[in-house]
């Protein structure tokens, strides 16, 4: 496996060096003109539960937001089954 890695670190580093050798470089200027960006109202909500029996992997979150205002909370269950709650708002 180590020796895949090293392979691939090696030939991306070969091709890298290839593609730049000898060659020169033209940029062109740019040229932004920076205009402010109106948004609609902003509303979405989403929640996932992760509970996988094999490792034991238990955690979720849930989430709300409309227009400057979000609230949600995550949460996790320990090893020994104590459930941790992290709830939050912010406007």
């Amino acid at each position: 496996m180590y020796s895949k890695i090293v392979v691939v670190l090696a030939v991306i580093a070969a091709v890298s060096a290839q593609s730049h050798y000898g060659h020169q470089e033209y940029h062109q200027p740019q040229h932004y003109h920076h205009e402010e960006e109106h948004h609609g109202p902003v509303h979405y909500e989403y929640h996932y539960d992760v509970h996988d029996d094999h490792t034991g992997d238990v955690h979720g979150q849930r989430e709300a937001r409309k227009d400057d205002s979000t609230q949600g909370e995550y949460y996790l269950i320990d090893a020994d089954g104590h459930k941790r709650t992290v709830k939050y708002h912010v406007e």
